[in-house]
């Protein structure tokens, strides 16, 4: 639970450091 949450939100930094 704690590892899945946060990949989630390393996934979610990428993204938006890809997006800018």
């Amino acid at each position: 639970m704690f590892r899945q949450r946060n990949l989630n939100m390393l996934m979610h930094d990428i993204r938006q450091s890809h997006q800018q």
